[in-house]
């Protein structure tokens, strides 16, 4: 487990390191990155999640279909995004029982399900109409976006109501099979219509039940996942842009309190590391500069050496003492929230240099 800062520090400095050394773009090194890390987190889905491919199914559908709207700008569209996750993967209980009832058919024919459904869709009031909501978050995320804002949330929820049952249909057809298969292997023998309805009624409603408990479960993966790898994305799209957009500052401030070592002369891990955390020191205000500083190092050890962990904690060293009160420098607009610092995600060790 590593926390969501941490981990976007890492894949900002992988972003960097390819703008460096590949000498691309910032666009195309961000694309590579981001899409590799979304992967990462939908396949951190499956280990969280219930043994099948479900969670991961559903996390990738969400996070592909937000992607197209990133970088998010507006905290509060981001976070009503992330909520509606859960929300929009419980309603898959009632696209299980649809499709359950072809499977039915196959082996019962004529004989209708009373009642004929016992799971009922959402109403579109859920996802447009955040007054009539049933979640104090997402009600209050929603409540404090512009309409242009709604306007991308309203189809964003739509196209995920749309994407997820298609991608899951093959998950609702073996369920639903599976189901009507145990029905049919289990009934009564020579029973009427009406001993089958009453045979069938409680084993319908097990089922439901079980299914509604089940999306629940994979909701709330989904939702954990999707906010984890909102919150990293997002610190690392500030990064990367913040330190490119602003490097001829960084570099010469960097280069100035490396004694002696000009930026050019330096291991690229290492000036990357430097640039990472003087861009947080000196624009980043709600980043403690301590945080900084240790990450950092800690980057700078585990990428580099030893030697480059005590090289850079001595040049931003230098620069907090430079800096003194952050409060009176230049700042950005936070990008950060006061309730995330200590947020643990769930991804693998990985070599984040490795195919550089």
């Amino acid at each position: 487990m590593i926390s969501a800062r941490r981990l976007a520090r890492e894949w900002a400095l992988k972003t960097l390191y390819q703008i460096d050394v590949g000498k691309c773009s910032l666009q195309e090194a961000s694309t590579s990155a981001l899409e590799r890390l979304r992967r990462e987190f939908v396949l951190g889905g499956s280990r969280q999640g219930t043994g099948s491919k479900v969670e991961e199914i559903c996390i990738d559908v969400i996070s592909m279909e937000i992607s197209s709207l990133l970088p998010l700008t507006d905290k509060s569209l981001e976070r009503a995004v992330a909520i509606c996750a859960p929300i929009l993967c419980s309603e898959m209980t009632y696209w299980q029982e649809v499709r359950f009832e072809t499977s039915y058919r196959s082996k019962f024919g004529k004989l209708p399900l009373l009642p004929p459904r016992i799971s009922t869709p959402f109403s579109d009031s859920v996802f447009l109409r955040w007054h009539e909501i049933p979640n104090d978050k997402l009600s209050f995320h929603l409540s404090k976006l512009d309409t242009e804002n709604r306007f991308l949330y309203k189809n964003l929820t739509e196209r995920i109501r749309e994407q997820l049952p298609a991608a899951l249909s093959e998950e609702f057809k073996q369920t639903g099979l599976d189901f009507a298969r145990d029905l049919d292997s289990n009934r009564p023998q020579l029973a009427t219509d009406l001993q089958l309805q009453e045979y069938i009624k409680p084993l319908r409603s097990i089922f439901i039940e079980k299914q509604t408990k089940r999306w629940k479960e994979v909701g709330a993966v989904a939702g954990k996942q999707t906010t984890d790898w909102l919150k990293t994305t997002s610190f690392t799209t500030t990064i990367a842009k913040g330190v490119v957009e602003n490097l001829a500052e960084i570099d010469s401030t960097c280069e100035l309190l490396a004694s002696g070592w000009k930026i050019n002369r330096q291991v690229s891990v290492d000036r990357n590391v430097l640039r990472i955390a003087a861009f947080e020191m000196l624009f980043l205000p709600d980043v403690p500069i301590a945080a900084s500083i240790n990450e950092a190092v800690e980057m700078a050890k585990k990428y580099s050496t030893d030697d480059s962990g005590r090289f850079v904690n001595g040049v931003l060293g230098a620069l907090a003492a430079q800096i003194g009160d952050k409060k009176k420098m230049k700042s950005m607009t936070a990008v950060t929230d006061e309730d995330d610092t200590e947020d643990l995600v769930d991804i693998p060790e990985i070599d984040l240099l490795e195919d550089i």
